[in-house]
């Protein structure tokens, strides 16, 4: 993929999107506070490198993520 380089790996990223997606599809969509710390706990259960500060995204990470992947979150 071309482009500015993505936090994590972009399969990594694009599977975590789709989980996302049927979740709300399933009728249980998260906040944007739930995808992060889901996101970081995803990243530390399995030792992916990030630059994530206390290996949490923030919102340097999730408004790029949220675009990319059009992402429609609850919220709250």
């Amino acid at each position: 993929m071309l482009g500015i380089p993505t936090a994590l790996p972009f399969h990594e990223e694009k599977q975590i999107a789709e989980c996302l997606k049927l979740i709300k599809i399933w009728g249980f969509g998260l906040s944007k506070k739930e995808v992060l710390g889901t996101i970081g706990w995803y990243v530390n259960e399995n030792k992916i490198p990030t630059s994530f500060r206390g290996r949490v995204p923030g919102d340097d990470f999730f408004i790029p993520f949220k675009r990319m992947h059009k992402l429609i979150l609850k919220n709250h």
